[in-house]
């Protein structure tokens, strides 16, 4: 019984120290001074949906500032279109597009 108790114990500062350092990182990708797999950059979008507090500006914020190749478009897209984030949504929607033209067997038929 106390075993388990522990355990639920552990299992939720465990959550909360994830979501912490997950609430931490935005920042510090904004001004380039870290960088993240494509996974773990996947679950500081998902958080910053959900968290209460979090605008739109601060995840188009994110967006503007990283690498494309820093996330999984689909997956970020998903996301981000489940928060009912418009404007968010928009700025992804619009780098599928400029990848789709920037391929070069894409860009003679969408001429």
């Amino acid at each position: 019984f106390r075993h388990s108790d522990s355990k639920k114990q552990f299992m939720l500062l465990s959550i909360k120290a994830k979501d912490a350092f997950l609430d931490f990182l935005p920042k510090y990708l904004k001004l380039g001074v870290v960088q993240t797999s494509t996974s773990l950059t996947t679950e500081i979008f998902k958080r910053m949906c959900i968290k209460s507090g979090s605008s739109e500006s601060e995840i188009v914020s994110l967006l503007q500032a990283l690498p494309r190749s820093s996330y999984e478009l689909d997956e970020v897209l998903h996301t981000i279109e489940q928060a009912k984030s418009t404007r968010g949504s928009l700025f992804l929607h619009k780098v599928g597009v400029s990848m789709t033209l920037d391929r070069p067997d894409m860009s003679d038929k969408c001429q």
